[in-house]
């Protein structure tokens, strides 16, 4: 009696190891082989943002069809691993929130609210799109930090995307102190700003110059223009400045700095 408990004992253990085994061939065969295959064969005939969505679906199927294996070669005790690894892993990761967000990424790939590549502003997170799968998005910032957002909390929150119309504000903005022609200083931004190199020039996207006389001496001058690509706002923005104080400076114009006035009391000091 004791030695048929014993034989059961280590058969069952035997039968578990071996469907652990199976696990582990099935998970570097769909992971490594598969997967990185068939994302080399989509990628010549379809957008990067359905291929994430399309092998997000064949892992799930790998992952079911290396559960019935273990469970037709190995029995019971496979059918245990199977359960306990599926339960455990429902534990870990929320099954109710997996599903969701699953549903919110199926939402995202059908409308199309964005794509791989393009810069979106995803609640108070803005970046590139680097990659959207089954449950999560990604995007990139411009200090290179990654951020992965849940689909579900990507689609439920307010989603700006930056990508769909072409061109990108660049706002500078331009102190000058004393007395000065202001419509010498606007005819001067003016031309500046439309002959400045990485301006769009298509209809709609001229120069604007904005006039604020604040007091103090000191009045404010501010130029738009709009550049092609969201990156070149923060580069250009700096160049954009330069050519303009140039500018100025080349008609004895010089750019000043607001005077800061500290309150205490009622009292200016």
């Amino acid at each position: 009696m004791e030695s048929t408990l014993t034989a059961s004992i280590l058969n069952f253990l035997s039968m578990a190891g071996l469907a652990v085994v199976i696990a582990a061939i099935g998970y570097v065969i769909s992971e490594l082989v598969l997967i990185r295959l068939i994302k080399v064969l989509l990628s010549r005939f379809i957008e990067s943002t359905w291929i994430d969505f399309l092998t997000g679906i064949v892992r799930l199927g790998l992952f079911l069809l290396t559960g019935k294996i273990i469970i037709d070669l190995t029995g019971t005790a496979g059918a245990l691993v199977v359960i306990v690894t599926a339960v455990t892993g429902a534990f870990a990761i929320g099954s109710e929130r997996l599903a969701s967000d699953v549903v919110s990424g199926v939402k995202l790939m059908f409308l199309r609210y964005y794509r791989i590549g393009e810069y979106v502003t995803l609640g108070e997170y803005f970046g590139k799109v680097t990659e959207i799968n089954m449950n999560s998005t990604s995007l990139v910032t411009i200090d290179k930090e990654k951020i992965i957002i849940p689909n579900a909390e990507a689609i439920e929150t307010t989603l700006i995307n930056h990508s769909r119309i072409p061109g990108y504000r660049v706002k500078v903005r331009i102190p000058i102190q004393g007395e000065h022609d202001r419509g010498q200083v606007i005819g001067i931004l003016e031309e500046t700003a439309a002959n400045f190199d990485a301006r769009l020039t298509d209809e709609g996207f001229d120069p604007i110059i904005l006039y604020s006389g604040i007091g103090a001496g000191t009045d404010y001058y501010e130029v738009w223009i709009y550049v092609e690509r969201w990156p070149d706002t923060v580069y250009k923005s700096s160049d954009l400045r330069l050519q303009l104080v140039e500018a100025l400076s080349a008609k004895g114009i010089s750019v000043g700095v607001a005077p800061v006035f500290a309150f205490e009391e009622g009292v200016e000091v």
